[in-house]
């Protein structure tokens, strides 16, 4: 397995995106457990790898996007631990697309175990008032490719 590597998971719509990673040692307390915060910046580095493979892409939208698109809610069930060393499998799926916000879910897996599962809703801000404002229509489009579907849709 390749350190950081992303594939798209062989299965019918919606299609999880997948990465790959390894714990590494300095994100783990002196107990060798991954410090609890470093779970998020797994989640962005997922989600990062998320964009890259999306049609929109991580020029667009880190550099040139005209939209402010901040995180406005995290959260993060743990399972079980996280040890140094351990290869991660990240499962990537949007949960839920609003009018102005969206929230991602990632669940990380070690040998097909649940780690934990991560909730993170980004809001679309205009840049100049910090209001909310509409998810464009080509990022709504694409992102719903990767939508969830609800038992009760």
């Amino acid at each position: 397995m390749t350190q950081n590597s992303i594939t798209k998971k062989n299965s019918f719509k919606p299609r999880p995106l997948i990465w790959e990673t390894q714990v590494a040692f300095g994100d783990c307390d002196p107990a060798g457990i991954l410090y609890f915060a470093r779970v998020f910046d797994y989640a962005h580095k997922a989600f990062e790898a998320f964009i890259t493979e999306t049609k929109i892409g991580w020029s667009y939208w880190f550099k040139e996007s005209p939209d402010l698109v901040p995180i406005r809610r995290a959260e993060a069930d743990f399972y079980s631990p996280f040890f140094p060393g351990a290869a991660l499998t990240v499962q990537i799926q949007v949960s839920l697309i609003q009018e102005s916000s969206f929230q991602m879910v990632y669940a990380f897996f070690c040998k097909n175990k649940l780690l934990a599962e991560v909730k993170m809703v980004h809001v679309f801000a205009d840049p100049k008032t910090l209001k909310k404002k509409p998810i464009p229509e080509n990022i709504r489009k694409e992102f719903s490719r990767f939508l969830i579907q609800s038992s009760g849709t």
